[in-house]
């Protein structure tokens, strides 16, 4: 386990989770509600951070991949915060949609700092600069790939949302909602990725223009 890792954990999720607890508490109750919100999920961004940290290290110690911080960061955070939806009982409470919206930001902002917590933040040589100007630039190798992705991310999200729909209404009902979550939350998916390629593509019209 890495001292820096489980810093930079603690760091990141620590203000996680205060931005998220925040959020919460002024929709239960601002200001008031917005002090005990941000207190408590201060708290728990600060424990979920030390474990996140501990996992990403060992990770590190590893391999070098973006992508496996992203996923280990992702996953623990997923599990966290579900277990969360299911067992908190306390002062805060909001609507389910609410409580859905605030999970799957949680989860997104946790894939995103993942890399930052396993390895730290590093300067791009020069080169590395060049080549992501690149590829940035240049429009995807294959329109597919871009679908695939969309389709996949949807589902995921929509799967956790449905989930969390299930749990809070009627438990027995929570895998049924998961499957229909992540079927409107593919679609979804697929939507956004349609208009992305889009986008990128009459940009890329005009650019040649």
């Amino acid at each position: 386990m890495s001292k820096a890792t489980v810093a930079r954990g603690i760091a990141s999720f620590g203000c996680i989770g205060t931005a998220l607890g925040g959020i919460a508490g002024s929709v239960h109750w601002l200001f008031v509600g917005t002090a005990a919100g941000a207190a408590e999920g201060a708290l728990a961004g600060i424990v979920i951070g030390a474990l996140n940290g501990g996992i990403l290290g060992a990770i590190a110690a590893r391999t070098t991949s973006k992508r496996a911080a992203q996923l280990g960061s992702g996953l623990l955070a997923t599990v966290a915060e579900l277990l969360a939806a299911e067992f908190y009982r306390g002062p805060i409470d909001v609507p389910v949609a609410v409580e859905v919206a605030l999970v799957l930001v949680g989860i997104v902002a946790a894939v995103l700092v993942g890399p930052l917590v396993a390895f730290g933040a590093q300067a791009l040589p020069a080169n590395r600069l060049v080549q992501l100007r690149q590829t940035v630039s240049r429009p995807p190798r294959s329109v597919s790939d871009v679908l695939v992705a969309g389709l996949a991310v949807g589902a995921v999200l929509g799967a956790i949302a449905g989930f969390i729909v299930g749990v809070r209404t009627y438990l027995p009902t929570s895998p049924f909602a998961a499957v229909e979550g992540a079927i409107f939350g593919a679609l979804i998916g697929l939507a956004a990725a349609c208009i992305t390629v889009g986008i990128a593509g009459l940009s890329r019209l005009r650019a040649h223009r």
